[in-house]
């Protein structure tokens, strides 16, 4: 990799792990005991990310950006990934992968695995909750579901 493109890849996981890492930490509501050690244990990964960043690491970096993320990719949280967004300036889509699995079922019209199943029954979740809801979607997914 050239030595600029990964000068750049560093500064960007460094940036949206530090986002990711206040994200977590601001969104966190406890006691404040619980709390404390919460932000302790974010503040050892925000030391790992500027280690990780001052050692050319990009490779750690991913990962424990991967690491830290899970859990907004699982629960589908857009405010998260607005906030990367506006925060870091880096236009990007966590949700991607899952968008384009949906696609591929949706084209197909026939669910293969649980996995599937699972992505498809989180993407229903997410067509109900929306302001605006779309019906013919919400339809076809129930009528794939209940196949």
């Amino acid at each position: 990799m050239d030595r600029a493109v990964k000068f750049n890849e560093l500064a960007k996981y460094r940036d949206l792990l530090i986002a990711t890492i206040n994200f977590s930490i601001d969104s966190f509501s406890t006691t404040s005991s619980k709390k404390n050690s919460f932000t302790k244990h974010f503040e050892t990964i925000r030391e790992q990310t500027i280690d990780m960043y001052e050692k050319g690491d990009l490779e750690g970096l991913q990962a424990l950006f991967t690491d830290q993320t899970e859990m907004y990719k699982e629960d589908l949280d857009r405010e998260f990934n607005t906030y990367l967004i506006e925060v870091t300036g880096y236009d990007m889509d966590l949700f991607d992968g899952f968008f384009k699995r949906i696609d591929t079922v949706l084209e197909r019209g026939k669910i293969k695995d649980s996995e599937e199943r699972d992505d498809l029954k989180r993407y229903l979740e997410l067509l109900e909750d929306a302001d605006e809801q779309d019906e013919e979607e919400i339809v076809k997914v129930n009528e794939m579901l209940d196949a």
